[in-house]
């Protein structure tokens, strides 16, 4: 299967209806809001029992894989975008700020 924009604007389609499905099934199913379960994980769920690896209902892309990585640029770029502007308010905010910013991002690089 070649990919294209096609593949990806249909990878796209696929998640947000699998995000669609697993926040109505949160919404509607008892146990999911028991057990605290976010949309994302019961998509999450739902797209690998639907795709390749399972049931091979939803062709997924060969590329599929590699979103992620894309997403998480865009995850800590969106955090950083605000730049390092002080408040008058006082700079203990600011040191709050900067510094849940840097764990949040040290503790990811850990991670992975």
């Amino acid at each position: 299967m070649s990919y294209n924009v096609y593949s990806l604007l249909m990878d796209l389609a696929f998640a947000s209806g699998f995000i669609l499905v697993g926040q109505l099934l949160r919404a509607k199913v008892r146990i999911f809001q028991e057990f605290f379960m976010p949309a994302s994980l019961i998509a999450g769920l739902l797209g690998f029992i639907c795709g390749p690896s399972v049931l091979n209902l939803v062709p997924f892309s060969n590329q599929v894989g590699s979103y992620s990585g894309l997403l998480i640029i865009i995850v800590f770029v969106s955090m950083g975008i605000r730049g390092l502007n002080m408040s008058t308010k006082g700079w203990k905010e600011d040191v709050e700020r900067i510094g849940s910013y840097l764990c949040f991002r040290e503790s990811s690089y850990m991670l992975q």
